[in-house]
C-alpha cells in the first residue's frame, strides 16, 4: 500500500462524515495519512471525543484552520472533497486551480442538485460562478450513481474521471431480519428529513384516501427547516389525527435501523437522488420502497436487480411482500467488505 498523503475535506453533518471517519481509521492499517477537515462552524458533533487527525473549524478558529487547511492541500497527493458545499473551500480551490487535478469530488447529491435551484441574487451567482468553475476542471468524480455523474457533465462540463463507489454505507447492513409482524396496522414510512425536497405534502395528500385504513404514518422531521417541519406535522395531525406521528427528536443510527425494522414501506417522493441510506436499509430488511421512476436513484437500484417500485403505482391493498431477493443483494453489493474494498482502490 502508498504512504501517499489524503486530506479529506468535509462538512460538519454529524451523520456520513464520523461514520465514514471512524470506518477508515478502524480498517486501514495506514490511516495516518489521512487528514481530515471539518469546515462547517457548528461543532455539533465533533467537541468530544476528539478524533485522531481530525480537524474541525470551531475547534481552532477560522482563521488557524484555513491557514492549515491551506498548508495541507499543497502537501497533500490526494483531495477528497466530501460535497462541493463550502463557499470558502470552492474558492480557495478556484483561486488555486492547480490543486484541482488532484481533487475526488464525492457527489453528495445537493451539492450537484442545486443547479436547479438556482437563485438570481449576486451571491448566488457568483456562488455558482465558483462552484462551476471548480466542478468542470476536477480531476475525479465520485458516486455510485452514475446518472449523477452525467448530470455533472450535462450541467457544469465535467470532465474528470468517473470512480464508481459509495463511500458512506459503512455500517448500514445490519444483517438482521424484520421480525415477525403482529399487527395488521400498516406502518408507513414518509421521507427521510424535513428537507421540503421530500415534497410531503404530495405524498401526506396522495395517502389521504387510506385514512380511514388501519395504517401509521412516520415522518423523519429531525433535520432540515423547522419551520417547515412545524408545517408537515400540521398538515398530518390535521389529516390523520392520531395515525400520524412525527419523528422531531434525533435518533442515535442503531436507535433508528431498529426503527425501519418497524416499517412496512417506505415512500420517497424526493425530485432527485436523496436518501439513498435510508433506503438500501430498508431494501435489506425486506420492505418495499416506493419511489419516482424518473430519477438517478431508480436506475442506480436497478442497475443492481433490486426490487423497487413507482410512486404512482402505489396501492395500500397491493404491497409487494415476497422481496428475499432484495436482502440477498443487498448484503452482496452493500457489505462492508464490499466498501472497504471500493475505498482500497480510491485511496491507491
Amino acid at each position: 500500500m502508498t504512504s501517499n498523503k489524503i486530506v479529506h475535506i468535509c462538512p460538519d453533518d454529524g451523520n456520513y462524515i464520523p461514520e465514514f471517519i471512524d470506518f477508515v481509521q478502524n480498517n486501514f492499517e495506514d490511516h495516518e495519512k489521512h487528514s481530515f477537515f471539518i469546515c462547517n462552524f457548528k461543532g455539533k458533533y465533533y467537541g468530544s471525543p476528539k478524533k485522531p487527525n481530525t480537524f474541525a473549524a470551531f475547534q481552532l478558529g477560522q482563521h488557524v484552520f484555513y491557514w492549515k487547511l491551506l498548508r495541507q492541500m499543497h502537501h497533500a497527493d490526494k483531495l477528497i472533497i466530501h460535497g462541493l458545499f463550502g463557499i470558502k473551500t470552492t474558492i480557495m480551490l478556484t483561486l488555486q486551480p492547480w490543486l484541482l487535478p488532484k481533487c475526488y469530488w464525492i457527489i453528495w447529491g445537493g451539492d450537484l442538485y442545486a443547479y436547479r435551484h438556482r437563485k438570481n441574487t449576486l451571491f448566488a451567482r457568483t456562488k455558482e460562478f465558483f462552484r462551476r468553475f471548480v466542478i468542470k476542471r476536477v480531476g475525479h468524480l465520485v458516486s455510485g450513481v452514475e446518472g449523477d455523474v452525467e448530470l455533472a457533465r450535462e450541467w457544469y462540463g465535467a470532465r474528470g474521471h468517473w470512480h464508481n463507489c459509495m463511500p458512506y454505507l459503512s455500517g448500514m447492513i445490519t444483517g438482521c431480519d424484520s421480525l415477525p409482524k403482529t399487527e395488521n396496522t400498516i406502518h408507513i414510512l414518509v421521507g427521510n428529513s424535513a428537507d421540503p425536497s421530500n415534497e410531503h405534502f404530495e405524498i401526506l395528500e396522495m395517502l389521504k384516501q387510506y385514512a380511514d385504513e388501519d395504517i401509521h404514518i412516520h415522518v423523519p422531521l429531525s433535520y432540515g427547516p423547522q419551520n417547515y417541519a412545524k408545517r408537515v406535522v400540521q398538515e398530518g395531525k390535521r389529516i390523520f389525527g392520531n395515525k400520524f406521528t412525527p419523528i422531531i427528536d434525533w435518533l442515535p443510527r442503531d436507535e433508528y435501523r431498529a426503527f425501519l425494522a418497524t416499517v412496512d414501506l417506505a415512500i420517497f417522493n424526493h425530485r432527485r437522488q436523496q436518501a439513498l441510506g435510508n433506503a438500501i436499509i430498508l431494501l435489506e430488511l425486506g420492505k418495499a420502497v416506493f419511489m419516482r421512476s424518473d430519477i438517478s436513484s431508480w436506475a442506480f437500484f436497478r442497475r443492481f436487480g433490486l426490487h423497487v417500485f413507482d410512486i404512482n403505482a402505489f396501492d395500500i391493498n397491493n404491497i409487494p411482500r415476497n422481496l428475499s431477493d432484495n436482502k440477498r443483494i443487498v448484503r452482496e453489493y452493500f457489505s462492508d467488505d464490499a466498501l472497504r474494498d471500493q475505498l482500497f482502490t480510491l485511496f491507491n
